[in-house]
């Protein structure tokens, strides 16, 4: 299989977005050679869905990095549950290899429709942030515990650190690709997740700048 897409999620009832999400991917053209690998507490019977139980319950971060294992692409695209893809969106990996081809991180993101790329700046560090990573899969080996996010977080502050570890450890800027673009497909109600979204954030931060210290020696 040459790329599969991974998308965690809560349940059915509350995230049936996916099902657009889903659609989005399938209605690529001219590339059959891919799967989309969901994680939640349903079964979903869709074309080209390998579905699995989230047993677990551990959150995103640790049904993401299970995903990453239980698939035998050689690349791999992160979405969500309201995160889908433009119908070109394989031609991240045609970036990858020609664009990045001599890059030691071969990491992008699909882009904002709009073409923002996300920047962020925590002190005197400035940085773009890989919200989907999209990637060759041997970039695991490249970081700190071979996960793409590294499993001490629980979601917020997860998509900072490969980037911030690009750039401190290899001078490398991750950036998004200019011609594969997210679609948003936003949740139609309110499910509750945003009432600790604060307190949420303030760990994760504190997470980042553990290990960014820990792998990298650098002060956030």
């Amino acid at each position: 299989m040459k790329c599969s897409v991974l998308i965690p999620f809560r349940n059915l009832e509350k995230n049936p977005e996916i099902f657009q999400v889903i659609d989005s991917i399938n209605s690529v053209e001219n590339f059959d050679d891919y799967n989309i690998l969901t994680m939640g507490s349903d079964l979903i019977d869709k074309p080209n869905v390998k579905s699995y139980i989230d047993r677990d319950k551990l959150g995103s971060v640790h049904a993401y990095n299970k995903l990453v294992k239980l698939s035998t692409s050689e690349y791999i695209l992160i979405g969500t549950d309201e995160i889908g893809f433009e119908k070109n969106w394989p031609e991240f990996m045609t970036y990858l290899e020609n664009d990045m081809r001599h890059k030691k991180f071969k990491i992008c993101s699909p882009g904002n429709p709009g073409g923002i790329s996300c920047m962020n700046r925590i002190g005197s560090l400035y940085y773009p942030i890989v919200r989907f990573p999209g990637f060759h899969k041997s970039v695991l080996d490249l970081i700190p515990g071979n996960n793409i996010y590294p499993s001490e977080f629980y979601g917020p502050y997860a998509d900072h650190f490969v980037s911030i570890y690009a750039l401190l450890t290899a001078g490398q800027m991750l950036f998004d690709c200019p011609n594969v673009h997210f679609l948003n497909f936003p949740h139609a109600q309110n499910d509750g997740s945003g009432k600790n979204i604060e307190k949420r954030n303030e760990e994760g931060l504190e997470i980042l700048k553990r290990l960014v210290k820990k792998e990298c020696n650098y002060e956030l």
